[in-house]
């Protein structure tokens, strides 16, 4: 349906202190905006990122943990290998932010499921913005072979 809302809990990875924190996260479809707050029953975002000036990619989560915290691995909790819960999304406009003062925002769901259901929505916001995903625009293919010409 138009205008779906899609909301649930993502790990936002910290700029400052390198560490992840819990955010909840809602898609609008109708408008292309992914916004989050520090809870649910936040009522204004704490940021908004407009999709369709972005990319949206998986990163394996070891090149995100090894960005600069190796020497002090903290045993916090399972060590999660496996399938990868961590994506990225990236302006694609140069010099322009996603969110704040960032170019990229990384994020990482709570399981694989959440992950692709969340890469697959955003996906198809960016997509039905004319973002690149690449896929070739169906509005310019239909106005050249018109059928009125038959």
């Amino acid at each position: 349906p138009e205008g779906e809302i899609t909301a649930g809990y993502l790990m936002k990875k910290s700029g400052k202190t390198n560490g992840w924190s819990r955010r909840w996260f809602v898609l609008n479809e109708k408008t292309g905006k992914l916004g989050y707050t520090k809870k649910q029953e936040e009522r204004n975002f704490r940021g908004t990122i407009t999709l369709e000036e972005c990319t949206i990619e998986e990163i394996p989560e070891d090149e995100v943990e090894k960005s600069k915290s190796s020497k002090d691995k903290k045993p916090n909790g399972p060590d999660l290998k496996g399938p990868g819960l961590v994506f990225k999304i990236t302006c694609k406009v140069p010099y322009k932010t996603v969110l704040k003062a960032h170019n990229a925002i990384v994020l990482k769901a709570e399981s694989v499921v959440d992950k692709n259901e969340w890469i697959n929505k955003l996906q198809k916001v960016i997509q039905a913005r004319g973002g690149q995903v690449g896929s070739v625009s169906m509005r310019q293919s239909l106005s050249e072979g018109s059928l009125d010409k038959m």
